[in-house]
């Protein structure tokens, strides 16, 4: 270094040394130049109170160096530029690199242009636009940044970074990728030593197994726990759920929905309407309450199921032990996400079943989507049309998206009006096993056996009662047409009488079973979300 710029730089110190003076009467630090090659009086926009320094610049301000190849300093201003290979070192140890920054000292602000990263140790962030608040620690971009957290990497247009609590804010096509999931969204927060992603505005969520879509929403991706609301969505490859509120836990296995619960089984076209409801991932099961309502869809015609609980969970295996000799049911406690069981639906407490051409009410009611079977046990009762069905047990199969037959293995009992409600006359026949088919969803046919009893109230071709029938025999083969009983075939043990009207007490003229129970039908559709 010559001696000519030696003696610059000691006049230049002697004037930081005099402007450190003053701002130390104005409580203000200075900048200060702690070497560089060589120094040069600078004239901008018509101010020399600039000063240029060239090669190996190093300057520092509160604790915080500035590396460059040169830069124009100011120190009335108390602002610097910098230019080439830009590198500030915080004493915290974050590092902020660039091709050209420009340092306000009175402001504590950083602008950074052009090839920026910040490092603050476990993190690095990428842009080529940068405003660094240097007391606050706040970095903020607006033309596309990358944040990189260990193995999570994290875009967008807009973003802020707050080195102190690592607490980060994307906006405007924002993409998260890890090796756990994928996130896009219009805005989240996220923190780096926390995992927390909060979602502030639509977003989704793609892992191995599901979609999550929400617009409000946490999601700690350290212990894999989320809660979502504002109608947010789950969907995985057969199941869709759409609730006000989404809770999940991936340690306990357990999904909470809350409030307008909307689930879907994709692949059995049902959906489950409730005000809460609770899925345990491991085991594929679900539980609903708060007046749910289930919907199945068929081709023909749609069944409404409601009660005070349903429960969902896949069938339970049947293996055979052959050591044993037993067979025995057999229930993983943890299933392959990528494992499609057929499940059962079952409702509970006060069910009621509901369509156009048929309705139901029972205790309980199972639905197997395996074999299509709906069954429907404990004090059931069944309407099709103008027939009453009751008995142990009433099951219905379905096929091709329609009702195809029924069966009822015990205390079978048809019943209908054979008049107006008034005279209280009615069509009966009980045995013990009833199987029925249907057409276009209507009750068509019947047969009831063995010991079938009936009392009919046959017409003629003008509509008027010729008399009553008391008939019984092995089987009984009944044919509806119109909504109602239009011919009866006795086989095996025949016996009957047919008698006028007149001639018979039709008050107490009942079967031993007899039942009627009109107060039992359901009415209308069940009420979605009341």
């Amino acid at each position: 270094m010559s001696f000519y710029v030696r003696f610059l730089i000691f006049v230049y110190c002697a004037l930081c040394l005099s402007i450190t003076a003053t701002y130390a009467q104005s409580k203000v630090i200075p900048l200060s130049v702690k070497s560089a090659d060589a120094l040069q009086g600078f004239q901008k926009d018509g101010d020399s109170s600039y000063q240029k320094l060239i090669g190996n610049v190093q300057l520092e301000h509160q604790g915080t160096l500035m590396y460059c190849d040169s830069a124009i300093i100011n120190l009335v201003l108390n602002d610097a530029e910098a230019f080439g290979d830009v590198l500030i070192v915080q004493p915290d140890g974050t590092t902020i690199s660039s091709d050209y920054v420009k340092y306000a000292g009175d402001k504590k602000l950083a602008i950074f242009r052009s090839n920026v990263t910040l490092t603050d140790g476990k993190n690095s962030l990428w842009t080529d636009s940068l405003d660094y608040q240097t007391q606050a620690k706040i970095g903020t971009y607006t033309t596309g940044g990358t944040l990189q957290a260990e193995s999570t990497t994290l875009s967008s247009e807009k973003g802020q970074y707050l080195v102190k609590t690592k607490d980060a804010i994307f906006e405007g096509d924002v993409v998260v990728t890890d090796p756990q999931y994928n996130c896009t969204s219009k805005k989240i927060a996220y923190n780096t030593q926390t995992k927390l992603i909060k979602i502030l505005e639509q977003s989704k969520v793609v892992n191995a197994s599901s979609v999550l879509i929400s617009s409000n929403g946490v999601y700690d991706a350290k212990n894999e726990i989320g809660k979502f609301y504002g109608r947010s969505s789950a969907q995985n490859k057969e199941q869709y759920i759409e609730a006000d509120t989404l809770e999940y836990n991936k340690k306990t296995n357990w999904s909470i929905a809350k409030g307008k619960v909307i689930a879907k089984d994709t692949a059995q076209h049902i959906t489950l309407y409730a005000g809460w409801a609770s899925y345990q991932e491991s085991v594929q099961k679900m539980i609903a309450y708060i007046h749910p309502v289930m919907k199945i869809e068929q081709e023909q015609d749609s069944f409404f199921l409601s009660a005070d609980t349903f429960l969902i969970a896949p069938i339970k295996p049947i293996v055979i032990d052959k050591k044993k000799k037993v067979v025995k049911e057999s229930y993983q406690e943890e299933l392959p996400n990528d494992t499609l069981r057929p499940k059962f639906y079952k409702a509970y407490y006060h069910v009621s079943l509901f369509s156009d051409s048929l309705q139901a009410s029972a205790d309980s009611i199972y639905y197997n989507s395996k074999d299509s079977i709906l069954s429907c046990m404990i004090k059931p009762v069944l309407w099709s049309r103008s027939a009453q069905l009751t008995g142990d047990t009433i099951s219905l199969y379905f096929k091709k998206g329609a009702l195809d037959h029924m069966y009822v293995p015990n205390n079978a009992l048809i019943v209908s009006q054979a008049g107006p409600s008034t005279a209280k006359l009615y069509d009966q026949i009980q045995g013990n096993v009833l199987k029925g088919n249907f057409v276009n969803n209507t009750l068509k046919d019947v047969w009831i056996y063995p010991n079938t009893s009936c009392i009919y109230y046959p017409k003629d071709d003008s509509g008027a009662f010729v008399g009553v029938n008391q008939s019984s025999a092995e089987r009984m083969h009944i044919y509806f047409d119109k909504q109602t009983i239009s011919k009866i075939v006795f086989q095996e043990d025949v016996k009957q009488t047919i008698s006028p009207l007149q001639d018979i007490d039709l008050k107490d003229l009942f079967l031993s079973k007899f039942k009627w129970v009109p107060e039992r039908r359901p009415k209308i559709k069940p009420v979605i979300f009341k």
